[in-house]
């Protein structure tokens, strides 16, 4: 009984091994299952990993190149922008001269017509004072020949006069002729005052000013 005993212990302890075995070999089975299923999964990781790399040196890539072509944009803009308020300051400059040009031409338009209209005025007063010359030196001229006839009635008519009377007569005939050589005299000046220092005089340097501003 005791061998028996010690036979069916010692069956027991290899069927106990032997089923130790087997759990210990399938766990060694699914140990080695797991290791490879993470080593595959580590060199997807690894495969994913340098993918990713690649992508992210492609996207540093395109993200430099956008930024670059961000700042050439920029730059272009602020040429552009400068290059826009210098025509606008050019344009500024040029409102601002054609003002004054206008303002200008205006003025000498005024100075121009002052001129014309004093150019008149004085045309017209010199009208009326040589009409009026005229007119006096023609009723001197018809006193002075009334006089003259008087007077050669007088020598003709054989009639003695006194000295004083012809001394008087002598004195009108004397006072009328210089009266009459005053107005031709007055006459001759005011012609050649009104042309050397008339508006004639004026006009041509107003001319020239807008000549010279144009």
């Amino acid at each position: 009984p005791n061998r028996w005993r010690v036979k069916e212990n010692i069956t027991q302890s290899l069927q106990s091994l032997q089923d130790r075995f087997m759990e210990l070999s399938q766990a060694q089975e699914l140990t080695t299952a797991q290791l490879e299923e993470r080593n595959h999964l580590a060199k997807q990781l690894e495969e994913e990993k340098l993918k990713l790399l690649g992508q992210t040196s492609s996207l540093s890539e395109t993200l430099e190149s956008i930024q670059s072509a961000k700042d050439k944009l920029n730059e272009e803009k602020k040429k552009a922008e400068e290059l826009l308020f210098k025509e606008a300051e050019a344009k500024r400059r040029i409102e601002e001269e054609k003002t004054v040009q206008v303002m200008a031409v205006r003025e000498k338009e005024e100075l121009i017509k002052l001129v014309e209209q004093e150019k008149a005025e004085k045309e017209r007063a010199y009208l009326k004072e040589k009409k009026q010359r005229v007119a006096t030196e023609k009723r001197l001229r018809l006193a002075e020949d009334s006089l003259k006839r008087v007077d050669k009635a007088l020598k003709d008519s054989g009639i003695k006069l006194d000295l004083q009377i012809e001394t008087d007569v002598k004195n009108l005939k004397q006072f009328f002729e210089e009266i009459v050589e005053e107005v031709r005299l007055d006459a001759e000046t005011a012609n050649h005052e009104r042309g050397a220092h008339g508006t004639r005089s004026v006009l041509p340097q107003v001319g020239g000013d807008i000549r010279r501003s144009g």
